[in-house]
């Protein structure tokens, strides 16, 4: 059972552009960074209520991370949560239930946000649209 603050952490990080997707019927969270260092502070975060990832480099021109979890049952609700209709299974939806808490909104910053260049505002990306 997901603690509260587990729900917080999840949520800020799935704004923030992660992704919980179904490997041999069992879910697992997802992540992908040009920022080892962010890369480490998730699994540095995730390993703190329970989940245990790993980290490795993209075989690809762009210097990437990607970082995933082991198999938890447990994620399984957090993928019906931001799953939208089969309809468009490769979609999410932000859950009603969502709260904006100082913790999600944190790892939404660090996972997708920046600062404004007048430095009075941030701007909050999903998916490819600024908030």
């Amino acid at each position: 059972m997901l603690t509260e603050n587990a729900f917080e952490i999840l949520d800020g990080l799935m704004l923030g552009g992660g992704r919980v997707q179904i490997q041999r019927s069992q879910p697992h969270f997802t992540l992908s960074t040009l920022h080892l260092e962010w890369a480490q502070t998730v699994e540095d975060a995730l390993r703190r209520i329970g989940v245990q990832t790993t980290i490795c480099r993209a075989q690809s021109k762009v210097r990437c991370f990607h970082l995933k979890s082991h198999t938890y049952a447990e994620l399984e609700y957090q993928r019906r949560r931001w799953a939208l209709p089969k309809a468009q299974p490769k979609q999410r939806q932000i859950p009603r239930d969502v709260r904006l808490t100082p913790t999600v909104l944190a790892y939404w910053y660090a996972g997708r946000g920046e600062c404004a260049s007048n430095g009075y505002a941030i701007h909050l990306a999903t998916r490819d649209r600024m908030h």
